[in-house]
């Protein structure tokens, strides 16, 4: 769901505009969805912070199912054929959508996140990618952590990105992965096949 609306939507956009289009005037339907990403910022934040990381990401893949009905529903590559200024919204909307999901994915796809952040035009870190680091404790012993720089890491909130920046060409965020990939992958790491 996540990988396919990034991708019909960076694609898409793209190859009608290469950067982010101006938005026309906002109809109901854009708002709408604009502010349940909204919205998707303080349930995904409350379920965080009160550990309920499973009911987080079913609450950001709500989000993004939301989204892909949006852009099913609007069609903007068969808009653009009639109506550039309306397909132009659309795209912006869905733009914004998928920016603003980014941040709300970097807690479970920091990889990814950092990614996206670069397929949407941005540079600089977005999401800072954890690392090991050993600690020592008090009694002389070692452990291995895992940590960040979150002090460098991206604000909490809807996106921001503007109208004419300029996208990537775009490329897939993730790749599928068939079951010879996968047993290949399980083979290197000496591990069982999966049932």
């Amino acid at each position: 769901t996540w990988g396919n609306l990034v991708n019909r939507t960076l694609t898409n956009t793209y190859r009608h505009f290469e950067a982010v289009p101006q938005p026309g005037p906002m109809l109901a339907q854009d708002q709408i969805i604009l502010d349940q990403i909204r919205q998707g910022f303080i349930t995904l934040a409350t379920l965080l912070e009160t550990a309920r990381f499973k009911a987080a990401v079913t609450e950001f893949m709500a989000l993004a199912a939301q989204v892909n009905q949006y852009l099913g529903e609007e069609e903007p590559w068969r808009t653009i054929k009639v109506d550039r200024e309306r397909a132009a919204t659309i795209f912006f909307v869905a733009v914004s959508c998928v920016d603003s999901l980014k941040v709300l994915s970097s807690p479970f796809l920091p990889f990814s996140a950092q990614r996206l952040h670069e397929m949407l035009g941005y540079s600089g870190v977005f999401a800072p990618q954890p690392h090991t680091e050993v600690r020592e404790e008090p009694d002389g012993g070692q452990h291995l952590v895992l940590t960040g720089d979150y002090e460098s890491a991206f604000g909490w909130q809807a996106s921001q990105i503007s109208p004419g920046q300029k996208l990537p060409e775009p490329s897939l965020l993730f790749r599928k992965l068939d079951q010879a990939v996968i047993q290949e992958e399980l083979d290197r790491m000496n591990l069982l096949p999966v049932v």
